[in-house]
């Protein structure tokens, strides 16, 4: 997984991270009473049972054969 701690200081990623799109509007989302925290929960919980998934399909998944990896490309008779 990326740090971003390598680019950037603390300070400024923390500073970062009050301007995140999603974490405002649903702040504002529960600040009009549009949502509740019990529904955001349910949606966080499906989200992250959905990435889990797709991740374990991907690793499951088989590599493509190094022969088949130059095939399908834009130029033809690049250099090896």
């Amino acid at each position: 997984m990326f740090d971003p701690q390598l680019y950037r200081e603390k300070a400024e990623v923390e500073d970062w991270k009050t301007h995140d799109p999603i974490d405002r509007f649903m702040d504002w989302l529960r600040q009009t009473h549009n949502v509740h925290d019990a529904d955001i929960a349910a949606i966080e919980q499906a989200t992250t049972a959905e990435i889990e998934q797709a991740v374990a399909f991907a690793e499951a998944g088989q590599w493509e054969p190094e022969d088949m990896l130059t095939t399908e490309v834009y130029a033809e008779g690049a250099a090896s």
